[in-house]
């Protein structure tokens, strides 16, 4: 497995929690890596709180919270399922098992206080059950704010909108992918408020969250332009499933950048209003990451239009917005140290 990655924005710094293998690693702004803690078998998800205090993770049924100034565990739980997507809320966490059942933590970020006596890493507390699928959830985000909304896709192609914390009420249905979801996002275009997401198929779908409506689709393969052809590789196949999809770049917040699969390119779009008042997604020139990154594990839009990208082996490339819809390599960080070296 590649690894995992989770940003956050704090002020004009980025902190980044990233896990390879059974390694936990943190980094910020200003900063050297820093190592949490190894879990006991290998991570497949995790995440940071907004405050970049706390980060959660998931390997097998094990639910564990790190605190990034002690650097160390705080405790441990066990989910009912095995968790396949999760994401802080506060200092709530909220997880998805394999079941397609969504539960949380509430108050997974406790305050200093709770801690043993003798750092000893305490038991977590118990999961409660929040909203079920009827299949697998693939696809997991929250939309904060005043009115908050759960949003959780599935591998039957379904999109939830449900209200936050009150799960059991559902706002909406966005229906219409031809794919599973893979990534889920939400970014504030020229129509208001506007849910993204992108699926196996290429596909990326910009929807309304009140309604369920469908406002612009489109595939980014067929819009990223050819690479200039190498010799010394050969072609590879077209890149399809939307990986990762990153909401907010740009001073007015109507960019959006996106990874493919097998593709070291970042695609960037404008979310614009056309003529007759709908929203349309603009493509622009693609990002050509440097060298052979390896996949784009998470991409993060900092409040003043800088973009991050996180690949696989922990290489954390920075760029800074020049113009619209540009972006310069301001910064490269290694998260992790590499055997060899």
């Amino acid at each position: 497995m590649p690894g995992v990655a989770a940003c956050v924005s704090l002020g004009d710094d980025v902190a980044v929690a990233f896990a390879e293998g059974r390694s936990v690693r943190f980094w910020r702004t200003g900063g050297a890596a820093a190592e949490l803690g190894s879990a006991d078998s290998a991570i497949t998800i995790i995440a940071l709180d907004s405050s970049a205090a706390h980060v959660a993770t998931a390997n097998d049924k094990a639910l564990t919270l790190w605190d990034v100034a002690a650097r160390r565990a705080l405790w441990r739980t066990v989910a009912p399922k095995r968790p396949n997507a999760m994401v802080f809320d506060g200092a709530r966490l909220i997880f998805a098992d394999k079941f397609g059942e969504v539960w949380s933590l509430a108050e997974a970020a406790a305050s200093d206080s709770t801690r043993a006596a003798d750092n000893a890493v305490r038991i977590g507390p118990e999961p409660c059950f929040e909203l079920g699928h009827v299949s697998l959830v693939s696809a997991m985000a929250v939309l904060p704010g005043r009115e908050r909304r759960l949003v959780t896709a599935d591998t039957d192609k379904r999109i939830r909108v449900s209200a936050w914390p009150a799960g059991y009420c559902i706002d909406a249905f966005c229906m219409g992918s031809k794919a599973v979801p893979s990534a889920l996002a939400f970014a504030h275009g020229p129509l208001g408020e506007v849910l993204l997401s992108g699926g196996e198929d290429g596909a990326l779908h910009a929807w309304d969250p009140a309604t369920g409506a469908l406002l612009a689709l489109v595939h980014p393969a067929a819009d990223l332009p050819a690479p200039e052809p190498s010799a010394a590789a050969p072609p590879s196949p077209a890149p399809r499933a939307v990986r990762v999809v990153c909401a907010g770049l740009g001073a007015q917040c109507a960019l959006l950048a996106l990874a493919l699969a097998e593709s070291s390119r970042v695609a960037i779009y404008a979310l614009e209003r056309d003529e007759d008042t709908r929203l349309s997604l603009r493509a622009h020139a693609p990002l050509d990451l440097p060298g052979e990154p390896g996949a784009v594990l998470e991409l993060h839009a900092t409040p003043r239009g800088d973009l991050c990208v996180v690949c696989a082996g922990g290489l954390l490339l920075q760029y800074e917005s020049t113009t619209d819809a540009h972006f310069r390599l301001a910064a490269q960080h290694a998260l992790c140290r590499r055997s060899d070296e």
